[in-house]
This record gives structure tokens, C-alpha cells and sequence, in this order.
């Protein structure tokens, strides 16, 4: 995966899976994410799933190679 930043617009079963598969094997790669769920978004940030968490669907997501929905 040549992308330096993804998105991820909601990290339930699906989003999170992937976000954490995606650092798993692109550990250089810049994942931001918005959820509904402050909480959701706290843990990925303390377990290192995604790098930043974002409180709306705002303009961090415009250098984004790939937005997951």
C-alpha cells in the first residue's frame, strides 16, 4: 500500500478490524478516524489502532489515499 493516510468513517466490527490489519501490516501509514463513540475512538487511540481521532467528518480527512466507510 503505497497511501500514507487512511480514514475510517466508524470503527465498529468492520472499521476496526481493518484499521488494526492495516497497522498490523503498514505500520507507517497515518490512520485518522471519526465514530459516533467517543469512547470507541479513546481506546483505538490508547491502543494504538489509529493515530488521531477526529470529533466530525472535518477537513483532516482531505489527505486521506483511501476513506474506509
Amino acid at each position: 500500500m503505497a497511501a500514507t493516510k487512511a480514514g475510517f468513517i466508524g470503527l465498529g466490527l468492520i472499521g476496526g478490524s481493518i484499521a488494526k490489519a492495516i497497522r498490523k501490516y503498514y505500520p507507517g501509514c497515518e490512520l485518522i478516524a471519526f465514530d459516533k463513540s467517543r469512547e470507541s475512538l479513546a481506546l483505538a487511540v490508547q491502543e494504538g489502532t489509529i493515530d488521531t481521532a477526529c470529533s466530525s467528518i472535518d477537513d483532516n480527512f482531505k489527505g486521506c489515499s483511501y476513506i474506509f466507510l
